[in-house]
């Protein structure tokens, strides 16, 4: 890693860093997953943390769930949607890719029986959840929905449900779909989502009506990264009262319960 510089207080322990890419390759026609050398994001980032990465010349830097931290490599995996993440995807072995991280907040790590659901790219921090859980010997099952089957990356789950909309898989159609059918089979204590918002608050609120704990990370375009523009705000209940809280620093993980949808 060169050029490595700690950031302020703002975001304790982050690197601002000039790494180097190890592989870039598409999973399927719109998901790509990027594999860096960064020794110090490995050792010190956490399932549900972020990294933020310069793209180019564009002014604002954009934010990637870490999908696996292997040695002193990390995987990032990404979906093209538009200049940020079209000159990611033009990056070659051995080119620089200049990242700050680890950000945000981590999922709050249960001993109960998990089921982890992942949309899309949504995928990518429940993939980090679940080597971590499987290193812990924590029984838990994955929930993976695309558009079409997408070997995503490698996951350490008892059980895993995929799920596509053009039936590439063994079950076609929607995550919400087939959520409580799950729940009934695999009766997990505690779920830990990301993915597009419909999909987390249908999780959210099943998870609720039978009284199953949920953390959430939620997924944003962010401005600073790191807490200063307030650009990621959004409004949470705690403590009986609905306040402020931003995605980026109070974030990305969140109690389900917490969250405010209207």
């Amino acid at each position: 890693m060169k050029n490595a510089t700690t950031i302020n207080n703002t975001a304790k322990q982050a690197l601002v860093s000039n790494c180097r890419v190890i592989d870039n390759r598409a999973l399927n026609e719109e998901i790509y997953k990027i594999t860096i050398h960064s020794p110090e994001i490995a050792k010190n980032a956490f399932p549900g943390q972020f990294v933020s990465v310069l793209c180019n010349d564009l002014m604002l830097r954009r934010p990637f769930s870490i999908a696996s931290c292997i040695d002193d490599q990390i995987e990032i995996i990404y979906k093209i949607k538009g200049k940020g993440t079209e000159y990611i995807s033009s990056l070659k072995k051995n080119n620089e890719i200049n990242i700050m991280g680890p950000l945000g907040k981590k999922f709050n790590i249960s001993e109960e029986k998990s089921l982890l659901v992942g949309g899309g790219v949504g995928t990518a921090p429940l993939v980090f959840l679940s080597k971590v859980l499987k290193e812990k010997n924590i029984p838990h099952a994955f929930v993976e929905g695309y558009r079409t089957n997408t070997k995503i990356g490698k996951i350490h789950a008892d059980k895993i449900y995929t799920i596509t909309e053009d039936g590439s898989s063994e079950r076609k159609g929607l995550i919400n779909d087939y959520t409580e059918e799950i729940l009934s089979v695999e009766k997990p204590q505690i779920i830990y989502a990301c993915g597009p918002l419909p999909v987390l608050e249908y999780i959210v609120k099943t998870s609720q009506k039978y009284n199953i704990q949920s953390q959430v990370a939620l997924e944003r375009e962010f401005a600073c990264g790191v807490g200063v523009c307030m650009g990621c705000s959004i409004k949470v209940k705690e403590n009986g009262s609905v306040v402020n809280k931003r995605i980026c620093k109070d974030g990305p993980v969140f109690d389900g319960e917490s969250l405010l949808w209207n």
